[in-house]
């Protein structure tokens, strides 16, 4: 099932010259703060020359691994903000294409435990794609967020359906047991 990450990624300070090559993001955390704010650190970021590293390795280790995809998936969305904060909005536009491959792992793999938290985290990621769209000046990469934005849309109804189809199971588990129970 899904859950939110209870580590928090730790690293040490470093300069754009002296990228950490071990922040790959596998302690990303939550997406969101005891405010219920969007709070990702982005690790390293596309702008960078060493960054091929990092999304290689999370390309391989993400698999179909939907615990993995949503935390990537939040930081592309952390990377996308930063390149805008930063005015490099063809950075932005790499890491919102990779979050749409995430996404795509995310709502395949959705199940009815995970559904709260996928749809919690999607709300917060909505509000910082809408944020962030309105602060990008390239078409293309506007484009990406409203991309990114029906993919959340099409995430949470993903986790919507799985449910009720959870429902209608135990539902039928009820009336034949036998028929429809767990083998």
């Amino acid at each position: 099932t899904l859950t939110a990450a209870s580590t928090t990624e730790t690293s040490t300070t470093q300069t754009d010259a002296t990228p950490a090559l071990t922040d790959t993001g596998d302690n990303m955390g939550d997406s969101q703060n005891s405010a219920g704010e969007f709070d990702v650190d982005p690790g390293m970021t596309p702008d960078n020359p060493l960054y091929f590293v990092k999304d290689t390795y999370q390309k391989i280790v993400v698999g179909n691994d939907p615990e993995k995809a949503l935390d990537y998936r939040e930081q592309k969305i952390a990377e996308a903000k930063a390149m805008i904060e930063k005015g490099n909005e063809g950075a932005a536009e790499k890491s919102l294409d990779r979050a749409l491959q995430y996404g795509d792992i995310v709502e395949k793999e959705v199940n009815p435990e995970s559904k709260d938290d996928v749809q919690q985290r999607s709300e917060i990621v909505q509000n910082v794609i809408v944020d962030l769209r309105e602060k990008a000046n390239d078409e293309n990469v506007k484009e990406k967020f409203n991309q990114n934005l029906e993919k959340e849309k099409e995430i949470n109804s993903a986790g919507e359906l799985v449910s009720k189809i959870n429902e209608l199971c135990q539902a039928l588990a009820k009336i034949d047991p036998l028929q429809y129970a767990d083998s």
